[in-house]
């Protein structure tokens, strides 16, 4: 065993200062909690074996935001990587901190996050060191757009799902990025949801099976109040003096809370952790 001392190594994405393997005759990590099961057929591919069972593929490769990792899902010890996208240009320091920000609550979230913005940053551009009167509508002078281009793809076809930062439809890049991830086939989450476009169906009849107010609010009128209700008194604990909005990081759902909120007699609590173990599910939010 060795220490690793990278941050994101390139080939794992281990985080440091943990534990890992190193592979014979590199100073490359292979990550924490895992046996090496190394191929016999001399390729730089290695296959291993993590702690949950998971078989974990990892390609070798000099650029470490082009590394991939195909994972048999059925193991526990597969993680969500996730690719953010969003508007850029015509705002101030090329909307960076909104990128950060994103970063910051996906990981949270027990999710592996690539951001194009650090990408730029280990690239040498860092709009937060440009001047006051940089004007963010354009490209920077002697910015290598096209390589720019190439590494966010690349990003993306290393990810397993997307991540859609509000204001993504002003921008003809993030349009493209969600076009290829819907290209591929992989999950696309959004910062804020469209009522109107993303929740229902685009046809005229199949919008007629997803009756909200007569299928759901008249059906249970008193428990969507309680669980209403519930997410105030919970909001007043978590988020004092903010809006109402659901921390999704703060308290991640696993369907433990229920059964527990059920042997309490609390249902209000245990409606509200259903919703949100669904809502989950249905957005590929942690757990799933």
């Amino acid at each position: 065993m060795n220490k690793c001392r990278h941050f994101d190594c390139g080939w794992c994405y281990a985080q440091a200062p943990v534990d890992c393997h190193v592979a014979p005759g590199t100073n490359q990590c292979l990550g924490s909690n895992i046996c090496e099961r190394y191929r016999k057929d001399g390729q730089m591919d290695i296959e291993v074996v993590d702690a949950h069972g998971a078989s974990v593929v990892i390609e070798k490769t000099e650029d470490k935001h082009k590394a991939r990792k195909k994972v048999d899902k059925q193991g526990d010890g597969w993680m969500q990587r996730v690719y953010i996208a969003g508007k850029m240009r015509g705002i101030k320091y090329y909307n960076f901190p909104a990128f950060d920000k994103a970063k910051e609550r996906l990981e949270s979230c027990g999710m592996e996050v690539v951001s194009p913005a650090d990408i730029d940053r280990e690239n040498g551009s860092d709009p937060m060191r440009m001047p006051e009167d940089t004007d963010w509508n354009t490209v920077p002078k002697g910015f290598d757009f096209d390589g720019c281009v190439r590494r966010d793809v690349d990003a993306i076809l290393s990810c397993d799902a997307i991540y859609m930062l509000d204001g993504w439809q002003d921008s003809k890049g993030a349009t493209a990025e969600k076009a290829l991830a819907e290209w591929r086939g992989i999950h696309v989450m959004y910062e804020s949801v469209d009522m109107e476009s993303e929740l229902f169906p685009s046809d005229s009849k199949a919008r007629l099976t997803y009756p909200v107010f007569t299928g759901l609010l008249m059906y249970f009128p008193h428990a969507c109040a309680a669980v209403a209700h519930h997410s105030f008194v919970g909001n007043e604990q978590h988020n004092p003096g903010e809006p109402m909005h659901w921390a999704k990081e703060k308290s991640v759902g696993t369907g433990d809370q229920i059964v527990r909120h059920v042997m309490e007699g609390d249902l209000e609590a245990c409606a509200w952790r259903a919703l949100e173990l669904l809502e989950r599910k249905l957005t590929g939010l942690p757990p799933f």
